[in-house]
């Protein structure tokens, strides 16, 4: 009787270019979701009633969470990007189609999507959760977005497969 393994199994293994593909996909559609959710409930919340007859508590809330993911962004999601990139240039094999991210990743999607719904589902008429899950989600889109930088500084990379040897980390925190 054979065996059949996830490793033995022809759809299981893609090309580091493949693979690295997928992680941008990925990443495009959590800059998607995460601002279409974050502008949602921002805009959600300026129908309800404002705190001190102030109307425009959602631009305060939206401009906060677009600085804070271009700090966020430059930072600390440029530097991941930047590594789970040289992660998957260094692997010595083929990646299977799963690990574009490490397993954990996954994990804590999944726990952020749904708790976030459940949140927002929840408290949907608290115009002071809307206005701070609004700006985290629009936080975390911009984020996203701008630590999208290392898939075009090192396409060359991308599309040979192989690190080359005069990479530096790009956009590295100070």
């Amino acid at each position: 009787m054979t065996t059949v393994t996830s490793s033995s199994l022809f759809c299981c293994s893609v090309s580091k270019q493949i693979s690295l593909a997928c992680t941008l996909l990925v990443w495009l559609g959590g800059v998607f979701s995460t601002s279409k959710k974050g502008i949602t409930l921002l805009l959600q919340s300026r129908n309800l009633d404002q705190p001190d007859g102030f109307e425009d508590w959602f631009y305060i809330a939206g401009g906060i969470g677009v600085l804070m993911g271009l700090v966020q962004g430059f930072t600390l999601f440029t530097r991941i990007c930047n590594q789970n990139i040289d992660r998957i240039l260094r692997l010595d094999r083929r990646p299977k189609w799963h690990e574009c991210y490490r397993w954990p990743f996954y994990i804590f999607l999944g726990l952020v999507i749904s708790g976030g719904a459940f949140v927002t589902h929840k408290w949907a008429t608290n115009i002071y959760v809307l206005l701070i899950f609004g700006g985290v989600n629009l936080m975390v889109g911009v984020s996203l977005l701008v630590s999208c930088c290392p898939f075009i500084l090192r396409r060359k990379e991308i599309w040979s497969g192989e690190r080359l040897a005069t990479s530096e980390p790009i956009y590295t925190p100070v």
